[in-house]
């Protein structure tokens, strides 16, 4: 009777297991996050460089957004729903905020191994002499 009562209070406890909440369908998902989560860092990026601030900051800023969303053809409230729900599901941001470091970090080493300065040489330091002739 005591191992019945022992199964049963741990088939109990295996039962209650919550089951993984589904993802509203209109929620974009984590990869899609993702991939447009990546390219708002890198438009916050060249916006920065520009150096503008004010209205002109603020124009720059609206065009960049507006040409990325048309771009991924994903609507601007669409995105803010979805970073909304995700904000509410910590672990799934946690998820594609890693995975949005990860892809940004491949383009920085790519992009950064590309435009390393060429090694010091003696040579390059040398002046050659003007034409004899002028």
């Amino acid at each position: 009777m005591k191992h019945i009562n022992t199964l049963s209070l741990l088939l109990l406890i295996l039962s209650c297991k919550p089951e993984k909440e589904q993802i509203p369908a209109d929620v974009l998902p984590k990869d899609k996050m993702v991939e447009i989560l990546v390219n708002v860092h890198l438009v916050e990026g060249s916006i920065a460089l520009q150096r503008l601030t004010g209205v002109q900051l603020d124009l720059l800023a609206s065009k960049k957004y507006d040409s990325l969303f048309m771009a991924e053809k994903v609507p601007v409230t669409n995105f803010r729903s979805s970073y909304d729900y995700y904000l509410d599901h910590p672990k799934d941001l946690d998820d594609i905020y890693q995975e949005v470091v990860n892809q940004l970090s491949t383009l920085q080493g790519k992009y950064s191994g590309a435009h390393k300065p060429r090694p010091f040489s003696p040579d390059s330091l040398i002046v050659k002499p003007p034409h004899p002739n002028k």
